[in-house]
């Protein structure tokens, strides 16, 4: 777990840094500079968040998503602030494993809670810096600088999954190759985890973006940003659900060659039994001693009766052969 505030003047440079025991210190620098107050969490326990939640005017429902960190993307209005819930997915193992981000959001100050699942946490710092002349200063700027962060995640995850979905594919449709299952299946849980948090945030911007607008310094100029944003997540859900079709085919496919090399594996294990069943079925005969059977008297009749077998299997096997059950 790990807390820190730091106060950033009305340019978005660092003023100074407290502790959560300097709480109020923070916000009234913040009100003072004309900035902004950023309480960063992670990992945070309940008596953290309880902490805050009275000098915050935090809402009690809200604090309990934030503890749970089982929550779907959404933006989400009470009385005093803001609450944004967003999706975080961080590669792990070739596996993208979900992480959340919990954004409170009010006049002069915001509260970032990650919840990383054992992972690494995100430095959003350095980030909130670097873009701070692009977008202004406030609790919106600040929240749509780490929002667009995650989403360039989600592209890069797009991207990725892009490729291997191409070699998947090349695998599936080559039959000289026999795919990976293990990997087919990988795939599309990774596809499954950035469908649900690229959708989920492009709804809950697309209905909340009016709520981060009041909460902008300059609307004018924060406003073109959250259009881009939402432009951008649209695009990145239509490939996630091109991906997911795509998916669904290779999977089917995939699905139609098992149960090919099935019949196949069946077919060989036929004709294998054929051509053992037929010298077995002779010497058993044979071996019951009846009499009056053909070639028994016969000094050479063991010799008949291999060249039999012999012509009868290979007979056999040159029809099996033929029609490409061995």
């Amino acid at each position: 777990m790990s807390e820190r505030i730091l106060v950033l003047d009305a340019e978005g440079e660092i003023e100074s840094k407290h502790g959560l025991e300097d709480l109020a210190a923070a916000l009234d620098g913040a009100k003072a500079c004309d900035g902004l107050a950023w309480i960063d969490l992670t990992d945070p326990d309940r008596e953290t968040l309880e902490r805050l939640r009275e000098p915050l005017q935090l809402h009690p429902l809200a604090v309990q998503d934030a503890l749970s960190g089982r929550q779907q993307p959404k933006v989400q209005r009470y009385e005093h602030h803001l609450f944004v819930v967003v999706w975080d997915l961080v590669p792990d193992g070739g596996v993208l494993a979900v992480s959340q981000v919990f954004l409170f959001l009010a006049g002069h100050w915001l509260l970032t809670v990650q919840h990383t699942n054992g992972h690494e946490s995100t430095d959003y710092e350095a980030i909130l810096h670097d873009r701070r002349h692009e977008v202004g200063n406030g609790p919106a700027a600040a929240a749509y600088t780490i929002m667009a962060d995650i989403t360039t995640r989600y592209s890069r995850a797009t991207a990725d999954i892009e490729s291997e979905l191409e070699q998947i594919e090349s695998d599936v449709f080559d039959a000289d190759i026999r795919e990976d299952v293990h990997e087919i299946y990988r795939v599309r849980q990774n596809i499954g985890h950035v469908d649900r948090a690229v959708s989920g945030l492009s709804a809950a911007l697309e209905g909340g973006r009016d709520h981060l607008s009041d909460l902008a310094v300059d609307r004018e100029r924060l406003e073109p940003y959250l259009e881009h944003l939402i432009d951008g997540l649209t695009g990145t859900a239509a490939m996630a659900d091109d991906h997911s079709r795509s998916i669904d085919a290779v999977i089917s496919s995939h699905e139609s060659n098992v149960a090919t090399r099935q019949n196949k594996d069946m077919r060989t294990i036929s004709a294998l039994a054929a051509l053992f069943a037929i010298p077995t079925l002779i010497a058993g005969i044979y071996g019951m001693n009846f009499q009056n059977l053909p070639l028994v008297e016969s000094d050479f009749g063991w010799a008949v009766v291999a060249v039999v077998i012999i012509v009868a299997d290979v007979t056999c096997y040159l029809v099996f052969k033929r029609r490409r059950w061995i």
